[in-house]
């Protein structure tokens, strides 16, 4: 046989083992992608179930099933409806503040993780950090980039939340977000300096990528406010998710302003 004939064997051999390699880790792929998928689907109709409980019996009676659940997140006409957990400092699982990430009600691993309440903050504090994974499909926190249109945010300006043993708060989304790890909002959760409460409010409306109805309000009110008396005045809900393919450090974040409680109540008086 002659040497040019071998060095074309070879490499028609050399071809088809590249190829078959490539194949199998394509194959690979596609099947870590798939089995991703289906983790996903099932945990979020695992949520459904949940949710579909809470409506019936309300947080509290949800609380004493799931250790660390400190409220329940949603956002009416939308399927974004979801406990909320905590650990951390003082807390159950201290030292894992970002269990939820992965982990379901049970505490058991999850893909798609569980929402979770930012470890340094309490119930009562000026703003409350909720964290929640993009997952693909408009899930989970992925729901939040609709807000990136200020027609989704015409039809949802509202968040409701209600704190396990209390009643359900409306929140009034004031601004959206688009940002990175590095923004100021992850260090807004109690202030003890009057001015820069204030600051951090003018911050926070400026930043937005869009002024809503209530961030317009919340600018006005405070344009010639006294420092003293706006002091911890204000409440907030900032829920934080990723910008999934813009960068692993970007962040969404949606951040909306208390404006009342016990709305269920309320809702029966006006009736």
């Amino acid at each position: 046989m002659s040497k040019s004939r071998k060095k074309r064997i070879l490499l028609c051999v050399g071809s088809a083992l590249a190829f078959l390699f490539l194949l199998v880790i394509g194959l690979n792929l596609f099947g870590d992608q798939t089995d991703e998928i289906i983790s996903e689907e099932k945990e979020q109709k695992d949520f459904v179930k949940i949710a579909d409980e809470e409506k019936k019996k309300g947080p509290d009676v949800l609380k004493k099933k799931y250790k660390d659940m400190i409220g329940w997140i949603e956002i009416p006409d939308t399927d974004f409806s979801y406990p909320v957990m905590q650990t951390g400092v003082k807390k159950h699982r201290e030292n894992e503040p970002e269990f939820y990430l992965h982990a379901d009600v049970k505490g058991e691993y999850s893909y798609i993780g569980t929402p979770f309440l930012d470890f340094r903050c309490a119930l009562g504090s000026d703003n409350l950090i909720i964290y929640g994974h993009n997952i693909r499909g408009g899930r989970m926190f992925g729901l939040l980039h609709g807000y990136r249109k200020t027609e989704y945010y015409k039809e949802h300006p509202v968040i409701y939340f209600t704190k396990c043993g209390s009643t359900k708060e409306e929140y009034d989304i004031v601004s959206v977000m688009v940002t990175d790890i590095n923004s100021f909002m992850y260090t807004f959760t109690d202030i003890f300096t009057d001015t820069l409460y204030k600051e951090n409010i003018e911050k926070l409306l400026a930043q937005s990528i869009y002024e809503t109805e209530a961030g317009k309000e919340l600018r006005n009110e405070i344009k010639d406010a006294d420092v003293e008396e706006l002091f911890h005045k204000e409440k907030f809900i900032t829920l934080s998710t990723c910008r999934t393919g813009e960068g692993r450090d970007k962040r969404l974040l949606i951040i909306a302003r208390k404006v009342s409680q016990n709305i269920e109540n309320e809702v029966e008086s006006n009736e």
